[in-house]
């Protein structure tokens, strides 16, 4: 930077400011020399070096955390897909860099912030019952997305009303006449957003009067079974089944495919309501009913709170709820109507 900032007559702050593309402190004839003599000499910053001397790093891990090994690859979620790249956007504008992995354990984690010296980490699946572990192992700033936590001091956490979201989906199977609802979700997790949702679920059945049927709950364990022994289970209760609400787009989708195969007629023979209204939602056999919650502005809001954490240094409990609506397609149907 010294080099070039000689061979440009201008001070080294003004090397920074354009590498940094601070535009507005540097004129456009000048960015445009200096830029010329940076591709001359093909510099490039280290940015390892730089953070070692400044003690400080412009690295953000964003951590895909899930505490059972041997399941579901977490790239092959397009839920988590999407979360992603509302948090490289925001860091991008902000010339921060990203560190992206996956992990099964607290200790990966742990060991990940200590390698790579992080700025901060914004981590998707952690439960409740891990925050406190975490943030006794971390003295970087941490946010916490769909995790449902006690207040903890020095932590910031972006969600929605799962057990809202998952009342908007039962009653919409009850206003279109369906008693007998099936309740899908991955294997189950305790504190986790699954659980709110199955409270959700619960809350309306309860409303309307209808027993809750432990028979009609749906866990899937892709490490137990594939997915054509578990919609088999679907089939084996079809009759006492006319619909069935998901924790995930990404299941329900699954599910339904394995059912079309299967010779199940969807809606006909039983209504799906989705949750999360991922892009492939609207390209389904039939078209999926679904709660829609903004995935991608989950992780804007998140890298949001980070940054704003990392230049002001804030230490108040922070929390985003987004909204969350229905979004209605093909895939219920109603059958007080036949009646």
């Amino acid at each position: 930077m010294k080099d070039i900032a000689k061979e440009a007559n201008v001070s080294i702050m003004t090397v920074s400011n354009v590498i940094h593309k601070r535009k507005s402190k540097v004129s456009e004839k000048t960015e445009k020399k200096i830029l010329e003599i940076i591709n001359k000499y093909n510099y490039t910053p280290n940015m390892s070096a730089r953070s070692l001397v400044n003690n400080s790093s412009k690295l953000i891990a964003f951590i895909l955390y899930q505490n059972r090994k041997g399941e579901r690859n977490l790239f092959e979620n397009p839920f988590n897909t999407e979360v992603l790249a509302g948090v490289d956007k925001v860091l991008k504008e902000n010339d921060y860099y990203l560190l992206v992995q996956s992990v099964s354990t607290l200790e990966e984690i742990y060991l990940i912030i200590k390698t790579w010296r992080t700025a901060g980490v914004i981590i998707l699946g952690i439960l409740p019952n891990e925050v406190s572990h975490l943030k006794e192992n971390i003295d970087t700033p941490i946010v916490l997305i769909d995790t449902v936590t006690p207040n903890e001091a020095g932590v910031y956490t972006v969600g929605i009303d799962d057990r809202n979201g998952f009342q908007i989906a039962t009653e919409h199977l009850i206003a279109n006449g369906h008693k007998n609802i099936g309740f899908v979700s991955y294997s189950q997790i305790l504190g986790g957003v699954d659980e709110q949702r199955y409270l959700g679920y619960v809350d309306v059945l309860k409303a309307h009067h209808i027993e809750i049927n432990e028979n009609l709950l749906f866990r899937y364990n892709k490490d137990k079974m594939n997915m054509d022994t578990f919609s088999d289970e679907i089939v084996k209760k079809k009759d006492f089944i006319t619909g069935l609400v998901f924790t995930a787009d990404f299941l329900a989708i699954e599910v339904m495919d394995s059912l079309k195969n299967k010779g199940i007629a969807i809606p006909d023979d039983i209504s799906v309501v989705g949750f999360d209204n991922l892009s492939i939602s609207q390209f389904t056999s039939p078209k999926l009913t679904t709660v829609h919650q903004d995935i991608t502005t989950k992780g804007q809001e998140a890298a949001h709170i980070l940054l704003k954490v990392l230049m002001e240094k804030e230490t108040e409990l922070s929390g985003i709820n987004l909204p969350v609506h229905l979004v209605e397609r093909e895939s219920v149907k109603n059958i007080d109507f036949e009646k």
